[in-house]
């Protein structure tokens, strides 16, 4: 049997487990809301970057079949070759 001192040790260690795992809880929720939030802003992110690779493409597209429909009368001289492409700047 148990004396009252240690009922009372025992009982303070079991709120003190419970407080713990109530804090314990609270953070984790906390954590999974802020997770939520996070994923929602890295959708709307990415549905943005895909409207914009979207515009990109369509307009890339246009402008490949414009000039596939210019008639070409270059001097050779000019024209840029694949090695040459490094050097390139934007």
């Amino acid at each position: 049997m148990m004396t009252a001192a240690a009922e009372t040790k025992w009982l303070q260690t079991l709120e003190k487990q419970r407080l713990e795992e109530a804090t314990a809880k609270m953070q984790l929720n906390k954590d999974v809301a802020k997770l939520a939030d996070r994923v929602k802003e890295l959708e709307l992110q990415l549905n943005q970057e895909k409207a914009e690779h979207n515009l990109t493409r369509e307009g890339l597209q246009h402008l490949k079949v414009h000039f596939s429909s210019l008639h070409m009368s270059v001097d050779k001289s000019q024209l840029v070759h694949k090695d040459q492409l490094i050097n390139w700047t934007y």
